[in-house]
């Protein structure tokens, strides 16, 4: 697989760990205005920044594109599922040693929705993989 494609799998992937932590904060504690959110978020920031640089490290490690081998979706769940896993057992253990009391239900929403967006963007880079093959 070309490197481009593998940079922007990687840069959907750090864009979505972001949006899935805000939208598990916006489900835990309302979705309200930038003003009710500053404070709360601010304790959060650890955990991204934290996040980010385990899935950047695992990416570039493992190569969590999904398309080694050719593209197979039990290959593609297998790989999300464990790598994800291995985040959430890394940054628990962070957020313990660095006594970063978090909502269990905010992590929780973190690891549902993070799950199946780091799948949907792996099936979207096969769509525009597919699509460019075709096209020739």
């Amino acid at each position: 697989m070309n490197k481009p494609l593998h940079r922007w799998i990687l840069l959907a992937d750090c864009l979505w760990i972001v949006a899935a932590l805000l939208l598990a904060y916006g489900m835990r504690y309302g979705f309200r205005g930038a003003e009710g959110w500053t404070p709360g978020l601010v304790a959060y920031l650890p955990a991204v920044l934290a996040a980010l640089l385990v899935w950047i490290v695992l990416s570039l490690q493992i190569g969590l594109n999904g398309m080694r081998g050719g593209w197979s979706l039990p290959n593609v769940l297998s790989e999300v599922s464990v790598s994800v896993s291995l985040l959430t057992v890394l940054l628990l253990a962070l957020a313990f040693l660095a006594k970063q009391y978090y909502s269990r239900l905010v992590l929780i929403y973190f690891v549902l929705l993070l799950w199946p967006g780091l799948v949907i963007v792996r099936w979207l880079a096969r769509l525009l993989v597919v699509s460019r093959h075709r096209a020739g």
